[in-house]
């Protein structure tokens, strides 16, 4: 909202200003100080987040990889990224659908992915694997929504702002002549 209204914005920090500049570039330094940026390979809590739902079955941590070619495992535009969800379920059951959703920052979903096809629960802890081949964002920073429902809609769980996403740009390998008589280096 402030991004539509605001051209420019400045970022307070106990009650100083600590930068002056175009909103969406202080959007995305504000949110690179919140702690729920979801980082490569680091499993985050969802336990503390606002839930809604019956609570039949619930998201309690998150985890993601964007592959090989990404350094660190990051997310990179058009790159794949996997989402592994872990699930809490109080009983068997069957899910009709789970999602992972990608907003921009002024909140309009950019991407919704999700399974085509039931799931069953177990009692207990299960883990899903939801996978996007190509992640078609560019650079910067994304909010995550999950979600997952039983039959008629039922919702078990939704966590609308579950964590920010960041996208980086992809880095080539850069090649190297370090000796015009040996063979070419690929550093990256």
């Amino acid at each position: 909202m402030i991004q539509r209204m605001c051209k420019r914005s400045i970022l307070l920090e106990g009650g100083r200003v600590i930068e002056d500049s175009d909103t969406s570039v202080m959007i995305e330094h504000y949110l690179s100080k919140i702690t729920n940026i979801l980082r490569p390979n680091d499993w985050l809590d969802l336990s503390t987040e606002a839930h809604q739902g019956n609570g039949e079955a619930s998201f309690s941590r998150l985890v993601y990889n964007g592959g090989a070619d990404a350094p660190s495992g990051q997310a990179c535009p058009d790159g794949p990224v996997d989402f592994l969800l872990e699930v809490s379920a109080r009983s068997r059951m069957e899910i009709s659908g789970i999602a992972v959703s990608l907003f921009d920052l002024s909140g309009f979903r950019l991407i919704n992915a999700g399974s085509a096809q039931p799931i069953s629960l177990h009692t207990g802890t299960n883990r899903v694997k939801v996978s996007i081949r190509s992640l078609h964002l560019k650079p910067g920073t994304y909010q995550i929504a999950l979600w997952m429902a039983g039959q008629e809609d039922l919702l078990f769980d939704q966590i609308l702002s579950a964590a920010y996403l960041n996208v980086v740009p992809r880095q080539e390998p850069v090649e190297l002549d370090l000796n015009p008589y040996h063979d070419k280096v690929t550093a990256r």
